[in-house]
């Protein structure tokens, strides 16, 4: 786990590319409280990056 969180934060992937609005942590970098993310953290990049649906019936009509 230590791995893939390292991984995610060099990479600033997931999670990591937002800053911790729980406790002010840059982007990139590990939550200070603890050594994980803070579930506000989260839940800024799930809103951030939330999938745009792109309707496939144009698409399969041609």
């Amino acid at each position: 786990m230590d791995i893939a969180y390292e991984t995610h934060r060099q990479f600033r992937h997931g999670a990591f590319a937002e800053a911790c609005p729980t406790c002010n942590a840059p982007a990139g970098e590990l939550c200070l409280a603890r050594r994980s993310v803070h579930a506000a953290r989260r839940r800024a990049h799930r809103a951030r990056s939330e999938p745009t649906t792109v309707p496939l019936m144009p698409a399969l009509g041609r």
